[in-house]
């Protein structure tokens, strides 16, 4: 066949990859004698680059398949978790929503055992049916809790441009009576800037850090809080210092876990889900937490939200203005 298309003569080189054979190049020329030696050194050596150039292609291929698997096998892992973990928050959402009934009846029947059986009870039984109320109370207070945490999974948050000023403003009011009853002495850096968030839970998130500042304080001390801001290159960095007990510094990533408490529930009395909410808040709205404490020298918490950009702002002046 080759002497049929006018070829005299042919060579046959293998195609190596650490001294296994791939293949063989086969030349051919219409020139008789054509594969000198000095012609047949060349073509070795462009054998030899072309045996490792497909073994390369082989091993490129095989990394590119596993890869693919790899990543597919993680899709699949991701879509599983994801899905388990969206059934086990709506199993803790439906639990902790239908413990409420059953808790508000113990707090009524409690109640209703010391106002209309108080004296045919003793000193005793009055002390047990308060009890059974303050453990109601406390699990309901955890209930709520666990049902804020688990809502900010499920609630649609879009951050917009709102005033830092007005969101603080309104935790402050819904702290009114810890504020009053601890006589704490508050301060807020004015005027405050704009920031991308969302107004409801960003609200949340202050009123949570006013209430663990009033709370974590040192017998007898009066709390004194400072709220002032920091613009960072895109990001607006709002700080709450505290004169309290401070935070050492092997703890302070713990108290951002669900269910981490430093101090025992008899001392300072909370559910330890208050700063796990904030940080998941802030992780929905996509900004950042963190806190800067010593013990015995107070601590100031921070959060960092998205600056927004100037069209937005002047479309929020615009809004405010026009509700005024």
């Amino acid at each position: 066949a080759a002497k049929a298309q006018g070829y005299r003569c042919c060579a046959a080189l293998p195609l190596l990859s650490r001294e296994r054979a791939l293949g063989a190049l086969a030349l051919y020329s219409d020139q008789p004698g054509f594969f000198t030696p000095e012609r047949i050194e060349f073509f070795q050596t462009f054998a030899q680059l072309a045996g490792a150039a497909l073994e390369n292609a082989r091993l490129f291929q095989q990394v590119q398949q596993h890869t693919d698997e790899l990543e597919q096998h993680v899709a699949e892992r991701t879509a599983q978790l994801t899905e388990a973990n969206s059934a086990l928050e709506a199993f803790a959402y439906s639990i902790a929503h239908d413990l409420r009934a059953p808790l508000r009846a113990m707090q009524g029947f409690s109640q209703a055992l010391i106002e209309d059986y108080a004296p045919q009870l003793d000193a005793i039984a009055r002390d047990y049916v308060r009890r059974i109320d303050r453990a109601a109370r406390r699990m309901d207070e955890l209930v709520r809790d666990i049902l804020s945490y688990c809502r900010l999974d499920r609630a649609e948050i879009t951050a917009q441009p709102l005033a830092l000023e007005q969101a603080i403003d309104e935790a402050l009011r819904l702290q009114e009576e810890a504020l009053r009853s601890s006589a704490a002495e508050v301060s807020v850096q004015r005027p405050l800037p704009v920031v991308l968030g969302h107004y409801a839970t960003l609200v949340q998130v202050l009123s949570n850090l006013l209430s663990n500042a009033i709370k974590f304080m040192a017998p007898g001390v009066r709390p004194v809080l400072r709220f002032t801001v920091e613009l960072r290159p895109g990001w607006v960095r709002l700080y709450l210092a505290d004169n309290g007990l401070g935070i050492a510094a092997d703890h302070q990533e713990r108290i951002f876990k669900i269910f981490e408490r430093l101090h025992g529930v008899e001392t300072y009395p909370g559910t330890g889900i208050g700063l796990a909410i904030v940080q998941k808040a802030l992780t929905r709205m996509g900004g950042r937490v963190g806190v800067e404490s010593m013990p015995d020298a107070g601590s100031r918490f921070w959060i960092e939200l998205p600056a927004p950009r100037s069209s937005d702002e002047r479309e929020l002046q615009h809004h405010s203005a026009g509700r005024g």
